[in-house]
């Protein structure tokens, strides 16, 4: 249970909720937008998406599509287990930027790849790359 309630990389305090609550979700996934280009960095900074965190990353993502992005890079190379709830919600956060005329790019630890991604054929749906730059640079051969 004590992994559950220490989930930020950054600090070892006891998290809760209350008012603490927006820290924890900005420790949890960062948002910045990547120089000279529309494009939208998400960074997952656990090592565990489970469907603990799945409401706060819904919530952390719903305020970026209401920023009015449109290209995004969802940064997983932190992760090493990403369970199928938090993989749901990845989808329908493709399909609500898909609706948008937007796009979605993965990246992922190749050394750390979660089994959810390298044992499925996530790679049909998702742009999927070991790099960040790489993924930069695919938006930028599409646009």
């Amino acid at each position: 249970m004590k992994d559950y309630l220490l989930r930020s990389n950054h600090s070892t305090r006891l998290m809760l909720g209350g008012p603490t609550f927006v820290t924890v979700a900005n420790e949890w996934f960062s948002a910045k937008k990547l120089d000279n280009s529309n494009i939208i960095e998400i960074k997952v900074n656990i090592n565990r998406a489970t469907s603990y965190e799945v409401k706060r990353f819904k919530m952390h993502i719903d305020s970026l599509l209401n920023a009015d992005y449109r290209n995004y890079i969802l940064n997983l190379s932190e992760c090493g287990l990403i369970d199928s709830i938090f993989l749901g919600t990845i989808i329908t956060f493709y399909k609500k930027i898909k609706a948008l005329n937007g796009n979605l790019k993965l990246v992922v630890d190749p050394n750390n790849t979660p089994v959810s991604i390298s044992k499925t054929s996530l790679g049909e749906i998702f742009d999927i790359y070991t790099q960040i730059e790489a993924a930069i640079y695919s938006f930028n051969l599409t646009n």
